[in-house]
């Protein structure tokens, strides 16, 4: 028996980010919103269904940088509000996922920068896709309160849950405004 070719995992990461960007692309040439959540849904659930369990964390959250670039890259030619709703909760489901099974106190540095970068890039997408009633600086203010920028408790995993909790809320209420 034959056993199935791999790919390593950098040229992976490079196809998959390709697929991503080509989706992106043919979604706003045909102005097809339903191309765009396809594209976005097989990109945020590759590294899902590919896992094995032993990937880098940093990896993971760079290839979703990538992909949540992508969706703020979209958010600037088409106000497709359900694309910016699919990539936060994808995000943000997955990122408290890991961090409920995988999160450890070391891991700190590596993964703050990214939640940041996560939230501001859907911070500015509902903005930048023509949507007024959003204020980035308002909801900036209101992050302080909700200790998105400080996981210091002493029970880490618990803290990046609620991190994630509430600044869903945060930006759900925001919209709806």
């Amino acid at each position: 028996m034959r056993e199935p070719f791999e790919l390593p995992g950098e040229a992976a990461f490079i196809l998959l980010i390709a697929i991503a960007v080509l989706s992106a692309l043919l979604a706003i040439l045909q102005n097809a919103q339903s191309l765009a959540v396809l594209g976005v849904s097989g990109g945020f659930l590759a590294p899902v269904l590919a896992s094995t369990g032993g990937g880098s964390h940093v990896m993971l959250f760079s290839y979703y940088a990538v992909l949540n670039l992508g969706i703020f890259a979209i958010a600037l030619y088409k106000a497709w509000r359900p694309l910016n709703l699919l990539g936060f909760f994808a995000t943000f489901g997955i990122a408290t996922a890991w961090g409920v099974l995988r999160y450890e106190p070391q891991h700190l540095a590596s993964t703050q920068p990214f939640l940041i970068g996560f939230f501001t890039v859907y911070l500015t997408a509902s903005p930048a896709s023509g949507n007024p009633k959003v204020n980035p600086l308002a909801i900036l203010s209101k992050l302080k309160y909700c200790g998105m920028f400080s996981m210091s408790s002493a029970d880490s995993r618990v803290s990046m849950v609620k991190t994630a909790a509430s600044g869903t809320a945060t930006t759900l209420s925001a919209e709806a405004t």
